[in-house]
């Protein structure tokens, strides 16, 4: 009885060293760019600040108020040259994503585009863009992200006109972490707990969508009121959340 309570013990002392040794490598992707991510969408090269937003767009007249369509797009292996596929987020960062423009009363609401909903050319600026106009949005953020190491993070967007398909602003964003000796590669992602605070991904992932409100802001406060002949009410850029008028997300 207890040879075989021996070997029982033995086989799953060997079973679990097998488990632990087929775990897959962790491994990182390079930074993402905005020219990179403007070549993906055959348009122009747009430049992007290291961090925060830059404006490319001229001052408008009755853009606001509209719904705003938000593409998700990841890369398909970790290599620099794999080609980016649009993703659904999940409803975690979709939830983020609503909460962060929860009040704006010039952002009607929020659409994510499905990949289903593309052309079946592919993925292109063309197909993104009249994706958000059959959706009803005449504005459209793409952003990726890329986790660069086991420490740090970077998010990368452009903001495109989707009637014009012309880009209105780039953004970035980074995050920083820190690694754990407990998981494999020192990825958070492997670790039991909650690390949300130490995730350079969240982290990042976070600052890009404050990035966002703050560029979208900007854009309300260039907008002027369609010309009319019939007196009218033109909203301001809303007042009740004071943080939009925090510039500290504009690039140089």
């Amino acid at each position: 009885m207890l040879r075989r309570h021996l070997l029982v013990i033995m086989s799953a002392g060997l079973m679990a060293l097998c488990a632990c040794s087929q775990r897959p490598v962790v491994t990182y992707a390079p930074a993402a760019s905005s020219a990179e991510l403007a070549a993906a969408l055959s348009t122009s090269d747009v430049p992007a600040p290291d961090s925060g937003y830059r404006l490319l767009a001229a001052p408008s007249e009755g853009r606001f108020a509209c719904d705003l369509a938000i593409a998700k797009l990841s890369r398909t292996t970790t290599a620099r040259d794999a080609p980016l596929t649009l993703v659904t987020p999940r409803p975690a960062e979709q939830a983020y994503w609503t909460e962060q423009f929860r009040g704006v009363r010039q952002v009607r609401s929020l659409v994510f585009v499905p990949p289903r909903t593309l052309r079946p050319e592919g993925l292109t600026l063309a197909t993104l863009c009249d994706a958000a106009e059959r959706l009803g949005a005449p504005l459209l953020l793409v952003y990726v992200s890329s986790t660069t190491g086991p420490e740090t993070a970077d998010t990368v967007g452009l903001l495109y006109e989707t009637s014009s398909r012309s880009p209105l602003a780039s953004l970035r964003s980074k995050g920083s972490g820190h690694a754990t000796a407990d998981a494999p590669g020192g990825s958070l992602d492997e670790a039991k707990g909650d690390y949300r605070d130490q995730d350079a991904r969240f982290q990042a992932q976070r600052e890009f969508e404050h990035v966002t409100l703050a560029c979208v802001g900007e854009l309300m406060r260039m907008d002027r009121p369609p010309a009319a002949t019939q007196p009218h009410r033109w909203h301001q850029p809303f007042v009740e959340r004071w943080w939009m008028t925090d510039r500290r997300g504009r690039g140089n």
